[in-house]
């Protein structure tokens, strides 16, 4: 008799008596809605605040194709094709930085392809061989190339040196969803903002530089513009308000001393806009300066990124390619 009173209590108190389209939806079917919601609009908003594993999608679909477009797979092309018919090791570097290239539509693909950045494996094979923006201040303050070279084709995921750096990074990537929609939510409505997310950014004219920005803002009276969202770890407990003013000059500019200057203006360049919105977080919220490009400076910048892949990372490429080890 107990058992069955048990029974029926149980069937009374899970009976939901809500039509089955207004129950809510288990969380395995969350998850199968956002997967199907990933493969048809990767960068749809709704994916910020339901689980998902967009990121299996797309190395299915693309790593192949990017295999095929990495800098370490066109320097091991190169050299099986032309390596026997040039005996100059300087022309061998030569003639490679002259055949090496992305069309229009390997930039596309790429940027397609390593959305998620540091959470798609894609993008780490993607970067390897390629200067990309985190790297520009190093080589313009003339840092040991063999220590920017081991970051630029050494391992599948960012190298992380002690304890400190393992949990200023794990902040970083936390906060900048939350960082991205405070901005939104502070700049987006009245002046109808859009932040579109990026994956890693190329440019035909610069083959050999690459940029990974935290998304680009549109708007309907003004031209698109960069965004680049720091969280800064060891700032964390401070005002907002205060980090940007530690990290611009008196006239509320970031100059070019700052640690931030050669990383924005290098995204402005590839991905030929005029203005940046750097924005800082911390646990009390955001602030931003709007920083506007200097092409003075990518150029001279461009000429010395330039040239450290043609002295150091190509001919370390052509060397080792053949090995397999990459």
């Amino acid at each position: 008799m107990e058992a069955c009173v048990s029974s029926a209590d149980h069937v009374v108190s899970s009976f939901d008596p809500r039509q089955m389209v207004d129950r809510p939806a288990k969380d395995e079917k969350i998850k199968q809605f956002a997967s199907k919601l990933a493969q048809i609009n990767p960068e749809a908003r709704a994916l910020e605040f339901l689980p998902h594993e967009p990121v299996d999608v797309v190395q299915m679909d693309y790593s192949e194709a990017i295999q095929d477009l990495t800098i370490p797979t066109k320097a091991k092309y190169f050299k099986d094709k032309y390596v026997c018919l040039i005996d100059n090791e300087e022309d061998i570097v030569e003639k490679f930085m002259a055949t090496l290239s992305f069309s229009s539509d390997d930039v596309m693909l790429i940027s397609k392809a390593t959305q998620g950045q540091s959470s798609n494996n894609l993008w780490f094979t993607m970067r390897k061989g390629l200067i990309t923006a985190s790297n520009f201040q190093a080589i313009m303050n003339n840092e040991d190339p063999d220590l920017i070279c081991s970051r630029i084709i050494g391992s599948e995921s960012l190298s992380v040196k002690n304890k400190f750096q393992e949990m200023a990074l794990d902040w970083g990537r936390r906060k900048e969803s939350k960082a991205r929609n405070l901005y939104q939510t502070a700049h987006g409505l009245k002046r109808n903002k859009c932040i579109t997310e990026t994956g890693l950014v190329v440019n035909p004219k610069y083959p050999c530089i690459g940029c990974s920005p935290d998304g680009v803002i549109t708007c309907k009276c003004h031209e698109s513009k960069v965004i680049e969202i720091k969280c800064p770890f060891s700032l964390r407990n401070k005002s907002a308000k205060s980090v940007l003013h530690m990290k611009t000059n008196s006239d509320g500019q970031i100059d070019f001393s700052s640690q931030y200057y050669c990383q924005v203006q290098g995204q402005m360049g590839i991905m030929e806009m005029r203005k940046c919105d750097l924005v800082f977080y911390t646990k009390h919220g955001i602030e931003h300066v709007e920083v506007s490009f200097d092409e003075e400076f990518f150029n001279r910048m461009l000429v010395k990124l330039q040239n450290f892949f043609t002295d150091y990372i190509a001919p370390f490429l052509l060397e080792i390619v053949s090995k397999d080890n990459l």
